[in-house]
C-alpha cells in the first residue's frame, strides 16, 4: 500500500491546528480520546479534503481502498490478525488463524504489518488504527467471536504451560516470554470479563477469564504487576459470579487464593483475609487437600501478620501436614518457609531455623532456584538474630546472586536491604555507610517496582535503618542514602561483592 504512510501524515498533519504533535500521537496510539472519550485513532482523521480524490477523503478510505485490493485469502488473514493486541509470533497465526505462510508474507510486503526480531524470536505487529479496521471487517462477516475464542484459548494454553516453568531454572526465559504477550493476554481478559457470548460447545469467556488469571497469578507476583493482577482477578471473578453457567469451584477457589495473597501484599488484610477464607471454603467442599493447604498457609501468614501466631502456627501446621500427606514437595517448602517465619516472628529463632533448613533441603533437591533463595535469605535473618554477621552476609550474597539470575527485582532488593542490616550491626563503621547505601537503593527499587517488603522484614529493616542512622549521624545518613539511590541495580550488586 504504498500512498498509505504518506497519507497517514499527509491527514494527521491536517489535526495540527488542534492538536500538539504530542497530543496528536497519543490520540493516534491510544484507543480513546480524552477530549473525544468515543473516538478511535480512526475516527480522528475523518477529515475531508475537497482537493483530493476520494479514495484520499480519509485514512478509512485509504485503507478500504488497499483492502479491497487485497486477495480473499489475504483479506481474510488480515482481518484475523486484528484480535492480537501487541503483536504476534508465527505459531499464533497458525494457531489462531490457519496456515497462511504466502498471504503473511504479502501483508507485510503491502506494509499492513511489521516484523521484528529480537532474541531470535521473529514477532509481526500491525498499527492500531489497521487493527481497529480489521476487528471491524471481523465483526462484519461474523467471525469474530470465533477467532477471539481461539486467540483465548491459544494464549491461555500459553500461561498455563508456563505457570509451572517460572519455578525451575528456566523460569527467566519464559518471564520474557510472558512479558512480550502482555497485550495478547490483556485482550483477552478484557474480552472474557465483558462478554458473555461464545461460540457452541466451547467454554464460557468468564471461564477462560478465571483460568488465565490463575495461570498468571504467579507472572504477576514475581513480576510485581500487584495491581494489574488484583484489578484482572477481580474482574474475572465477578463477571463468573453473575454468569447464568459460572466456572467450576476449584477454579474460583484458586482465583480467590491468588487474588487473597496479592491483596495481602498490598496490605488490603481484610480483603484477602475474605477471599482466602472463601478460597478455603471452596476447597474443602471439593476436597481438595492441596488448595485447602494453599488457603491455610495463606490465612496463616496473615494472622502472623496481625500478630496472632498462635492462630498461624495452628493453619500452617494443618496445612504442613496436608501437603506431607499427598507428598506435594512444592507446597512443603511453602508451608515449612511459613512456619519459619512465623515462629521466628515470636522469637523462637531455633525452631525457625529448622523450617527454613527443611525448606532449603526440599527446594534443593527440586532445582528450586526462588525457593532456595527464600530459604537462603530467611535463614540469613536468623543469623543476624544470633549476631552471626558473616554467616549472614554469606547467606545473603548466596541468596542474591539466585535472585538477580532469576529476574525477581523485588527480592534483589530485600537481600540487598538485609545485606546492609548485617553491616549496621557490625561494628564496622566503613560498613555503616554502605548499609546506608544499600537501604537507599532498596526502597527506591521497591518504589519503582511497585514491590512492597513483607511485614516482617519491613520491621527488621526498619529497625537496623535507625540504628544505621544513629551510628552514622544524620548528615553522613543522608547522604549516604541519597548516593544509594543513584546507584543502577548492577552497581548495588557489584558494590556489595567488590566490598566497594
Amino acid at each position: 500500500m504504498p500512498l498509505q504512510f504518506p497519507l497517514a501524515i499527509e491527514l494527521a498533519a491536517a489535526q495540527s491546528k488542534q492538536f500538539s504533535p504530542q497530543a496528536l500521537a497519543a490520540q493516534l496510539v491510544s484507543k480513546n480520546s480524552p477530549s473525544r472519550p468515543n473516538a478511535t485513532g480512526l475516527s480522528l482523521l475523518r477529515h475531508s479534503w475537497r482537493n483530493l480524490p476520494p479514495r484520499h477523503q480519509t485514512l478509512i478510505s485509504a485503507i478500504d481502498w488497499s483492502y479491497r485490493l487485497l486477495t480473499p485469502d489475504e483479506q481474510n488473514l488480515f482481518m484475523q490478525l486484528g484480535v492480537f493486541r501487541g503483536g504476534f509470533t508465527p505459531a499464533a497465526v497458525e494457531a489462531v488463524c490457519g496456515l497462511f505462510s504466502r498471504e503473511l508474507t504479502s501483508l507485510l510486503d503491502k506494509s499492513l504489518i511489521q516484523y521484528d526480531e529480537h532474541e531470535g524470536e521473529v514477532r509481526f505487529s500491525m498499527l492500531e488504527t489497521l487493527r481497529e479496521y480489521a476487528l471491524a471487517q471481523l465483526a462484519a462477516c461474523g467471525k469474530l467471536k470465533a477467532t477471539r475464542q481461539r486467540h483465548a484459548e491459544f494464549f491461555i494454553a500459553l500461561a498455563e504451560q508456563s505457570e509451572p516453568q517460572l519455578m525451575t531454572a528456566e523460569q527467566k526465559l519464559w518471564f520474557k516470554r510472558l512479558e512480550r504477550e502482555q497485550g495478547n493476554f490483556n485482550a483477552i481478559l478484557s474480552w472474557t470479563c465483558e462478554t458473555s457470548d461464545r461460540p457452541r460447545g466451547e467454554p464460557s469467556p468468564h471461564e477462560l477469564g478465571l483460568r488465565l488469571s490463575v495461570a498468571l497469578w504467579r507472572f504477576w507476583r514475581y513480576r510485581c504487576y500487584l495491581s494489574e493482577g488484583y484489578f484482572w482477578t477481580q474482574r474475572a471473578l465477578l463477571a463468573d459470579q453473575n454468569s447464568p453457567q459460572p466456572a467450576p469451584r476449584l477454579l474460583r477457589a484458586r482465583a480467590l487464593w491468588g487474588l487473597g495473597l496479592i491483596s495481602a501484599l498490598m496490605r488490603k488484610e481484610s480483603e484477602a483475609t475474605a477471599q482466602l477464607e472463601e478460597s478455603l471454603s471452596l476447597a474443602q467442599a471439593e476436597e481438595d487437600p492441596h488448595w485447602i493447604a494453599a488457603a491455610l498457609t495463606g490465612l496463616g501468614m496473615l494472622a502472623n501478620n496481625r500478630g496472632d501466631s498462635e492462630q498461624a502456627i495452628v493453619f500452617q501446621e494443618q496445612a504442613l501436614a496436608l501437603y506431607q500427606s499427598q507428598n506435594d514437595s512444592y507446597g512443603m517448602t511453602y508451608a515449612h518457609n511459613a512456619l519459619g517465619e512465623t515462629l521466628c516472628c515470636r522469637g523462637d529463632y531455633e525452631a525457625g531455623r529448622k523450617q527454613y533448613q527443611a525448606s532449603l533441603s526440599i527446594s534443593r533437591r527440586l532445582g528450586h532456584r526462588r525457593g532456595v533463595a527464600v530459604a537462603l535469605a530467611n535463614m540469613a535473618q536468623v543469623e543476624i538474630a544470633h549476631g552471626n554477621y558473616k554467616a549472614a552476609h554469606d547467606g545473603f550474597v548466596e541468596s542474591l546472586q539466585l535472585f538477580q539470575e532469576i529476574g525477581d527485582q523485588v527480592n534483589v532488593a530485600t537481600c540487598l536491604m538485609g545485606l546492609g542490616c548485617a553491616a549496621t550491626a557490625a561494628n564496622s563503621p566503613p560498613g555503616w555507610t554502605q548499609a546506608a547505601q544499600l537501604f537507599g537503593f532498596g526502597y527506591s527499587l521497591l518504589g519503582e517496582m511497585g514491590g512492597k517488603l513483607q511485614p516482617a522484614d519491613q520491621v527488621q529493616i526498619e529497625r537496623h535503618i535507625t540504628m544505621c542512622r544513629e551510628r552514622l549521624g544524620d548528615a553522613a545518613f543522608e547522604a549516604a542514602w541519597a548516593e544509594g539511590r543513584a546507584f543502577s541495580p548492577e552497581k548495588a550488586v557489584a558494590c556489595v561483592l567488590t566490598k566497594c
